[in-house]
C-alpha cells in the first residue's frame, strides 16, 4: 500500500481553518490556492491532452480531396519528445524558455484516396520530380502564421521524405513567438500545387495546461 504524503505547513493550516460564516471566503481562498499549486499535469497525461483533438490544440481539416492535420508542440511539449533525460534537472526550466522563442507545430497533408502526396493527380514522372522537389523546399514559402493578427512567415521548415500509413507527407513548421500570451493562432496556406488553396486551420492556445517536468 503508497503511503499517503504528510500535509503541508499550508494544508495544515487549512484543515484546522474554523469554518463559519465570517471566515468562509477565506477559507474558500485558501482551498483554492492550495489546489491550483498542485494542478500540474504528469509527463505521460499532458502529452495525453496536447495530442488530443478536443483541446483545439491538435487540429484535422478538410478541404477538397486533401486532409490536413496540425498539430501545435508547446515548448513543454517539444522538451519532452526531444527527451529530458538529455537535458540538465536544474535547467529545464531555462530550455523550456528558449524554446519558447519559436512556434513549433507538425502538419501532415494526406489525400483522401490515401495516395501519396507527391503522386496524387499526376501520371507524368517529370511532374512528380517538380512537385518533389516542391515540397521539399519551396512549399516553405506558401506558409504563414496568423497570430491574433500578426502574419508571421514560417522560419523553420523541414519536410520529412518517409510518407505515413496513408499516404501523407509530414512537415515540421517553426514561427517566431512575439506574443507569448496570444490565445489563438491561424496557419494559412496559399498554394497553387493544393487544389484546396487557400487553407486556413486554426488552434487555440488559451487553456494549456502546466506539466511536471
Amino acid at each position: 500500500m503508497k503511503a499517503r504524503r504528510p500535509l503541508n505547513l499550508f494544508a495544515r493550516q487549512v484543515c484546522l481553518l474554523k469554518v463559519g460564516p465570517a471566515n468562509f471566503f477565506t477559507f474558500a481562498s485558501f482551498l483554492l490556492l492550495f489546489c491550483s499549486c498542485d494542478s500540474r499535469l504528469n509527463k505521460q497525461s499532458y502529452i495525453k491532452w496536447v495530442t488530443d483533438y478536443q483541446n483545439n490544440l491538435h487540429v484535422k481539416s478538410y478541404h477538397a480531396d486533401l486532409i490536413f492535420d496540425l498539430q501545435y508542440q508547446p515548448a513543454a511539449y517539444v522538451l519532452i519528445q526531444r527527451g529530458i533525460e538529455n537535458y540538465n534537472p536544474d535547467s529545464l526550466l531555462v530550455e523550456v524558455e528558449k524554446l519558447s522563442d519559436v512556434q513549433y507545430y507538425i502538419l501532415t497533408i494526406s489525400t483522401k484516396d490515401k495516395v501519396d502526396l507527391i503522386n496524387y493527380g499526376l501520371t507524368d514522372v517529370a511532374a512528380k520530380q517538380q512537385r518533389q522537389y516542391y515540397f521539399s523546399y519551396r512549399f516553405q514559402d506558401n506558409i504563414a502564421l496568423d497570430d491574433d493578427g500578426k502574419i508571421l512567415p514560417c522560419i523553420l521548415y523541414h519536410a520529412q521524405k518517409p510518407t505515413t500509413a496513408d499516404g501523407g507527407r509530414v512537415f515540421v513548421l517553426g514561427f517566431e513567438n512575439p506574443n507569448r500570451n496570444s490565445v489563438s493562432a491561424k496557419i494559412v496556406i496559399t498554394s497553387d500545387v493544393l487544389n484546396a488553396s487557400p487553407v486556413k486551420i486554426e488552434i487555440a492556445k488559451s487553456n494549456i495546461p502546466q506539466v511536471d517536468l
